[in-house]
């Protein structure tokens, strides 16, 4: 698979949400961090990843790929994530 040849700084390009509010979360290897996105917030993430990509020639512009696909292009090993459970639909489950 191929990798991106710069390194794009993402960070400094995303307004990150409440982690109480959060529906994905990510883990930063190399800096020890978390971010928190909303579903929309993520969403954009991937968009300009994806725009990153097609721009460097690394993936054909229109093709369908999977989120994890696209974050593995971009970082490789060194982000991990994963979608957050709503607080709300906890509260929701445990007093049901």
């Amino acid at each position: 698979m191929p990798y991106a040849t710069t390194v794009l700084n993402h960070k400094a390009k995303n307004v990150y949400t409440d982690p109480a509010t959060a529906e994905v979360v990510t883990f930063d290897i190399a800096d020890g961090t978390f971010e928190y996105y909303s579903a929309d917030q993520w969403d954009s993430y991937i968009a300009q990843c994806e725009s990153e990509l097609v721009g460097e020639g690394l993936i054909e512009d229109g093709h369908d790929y999977a989120p994890e696909d696209i974050i593995d292009m971009i970082h490789g090993d060194e982000l991990f994530w994963d979608i957050v459970p709503l607080l709300a639909e906890k509260v929701l489950t445990c007093s049901s």
